[in-house]
C-alpha cells in the first residue's frame, strides 16, 4: 500500500512524498490535505529507461530478489515500500541495494482504495 496526500482533488492531484502525481482516478470526494492509500501492481512498474508510462517516481533500492525468470525490485518512496518486477536479462544489470530509480507507469494503474 502506498499512502498519498491529495493536493488538488478537482484535478486529481496527489502528493506521495515531495513527488507530484496526477491520478485517472478521481479524488473529489477527498479534501485537501486528506490521506489517501493506493495500489500498484508490480508488473505495472518498469525502469523509466526503458519505460513508456506517463506517470514517474523515484527512491531508493532496498531489496532486490531474483525470481527465476523474474526480479522483483522493492524501492522506498518517501517511506512507502513499491514493487516492480522486470525480466530476468543477463545482458541487463539489476538495480542494486541503495541505488536511486526511477519507475514509470501509467497513472491508470495507481488505484485509490476506499
Amino acid at each position: 500500500m502506498i499512502e498519498g496526500k491529495v493536493v488538488d482533488p478537482d484535478n486529481s492531484r496527489i502528493m506521495i512524498g515531495d513527488q507530484d502525481v496526477t491520478l485517472k482516478q478521481s479524488v473529489t470526494a477527498y479534501k485537501p490535505g486528506d490521506t489517501v492509500s493506493l495500489a500498484l501492481r508490480p508488473e505495472a512498474g518498469s525502469l523509466a529507461e526503458s519505460a513508456k508510462g506517463d506517470t514517474a517516481l523515484t527512491g531508493e533500492v532496498i531489496s532486490v530478489h531474483f525470481l527465476g525468470s523474474v526480479v522483483r525490485t522493492r524501492m522506498n518512496v518517501a517511506g512507502n515500500t513499491i514493487s516492480f518486477d522486470m525480466f530476468n536479462n543477463p545482458r541487463r544489470t539489476s538495480p542494486t541495494v541503495g541505488e536511486r530509480v526511477t519507475i514509470s507507469f501509467k497513472a491508470s494503474d495507481l488505484l485509490v482504495l476506499p
